[in-house]
Parts: C-alpha cells; sequence; structure tokens
C-alpha cells in the first residue's frame, strides 16, 4: 500500500459475512455514492482488511 507517497507493507484480508456487512454500512456512511455504484454493477464489491505487516 502507499500511503502519501511512502510505501507501507501490509496484509489484506478479504471480508465476509457479518464482517464485510458491518464494514459496508461504515463505507456507505463515509462514501455514500458507493452505494449506487454498487447498484449498477452485478458483481459484489469485495471489501479487505488491512492490517500493516
Amino acid at each position: 500500500m502507499s500511503w502519501k507517497g511512502r510505501d507501507i507493507p501490509v496484509r489484506a484480508v478479504l471480508l465476509a459475512g457479518e464482517e464485510r456487512e458491518a464494514a459496508w454500512a461504515v463505507l456507505l456512511r463515509f462514501w455514500p455514492p458507493y452505494g449506487a455504484y454498487a447498484a449498477r454493477v452485478e458483481r459484489e464489491i469485495r471489501l479487505f482488511r488491512l492490517t500493516p505487516r
């Protein structure tokens, strides 16, 4: 991952089930247009939890 021009090694974990639903709700509160985007695509938008390595 790159943040403010700095590379940061991370571990990515795909979210599923209740954990994904909770993260999706937070994401929509932060960026509501993502809901409209999700309605236009046929796939489920994947969400990942990133943690520093």
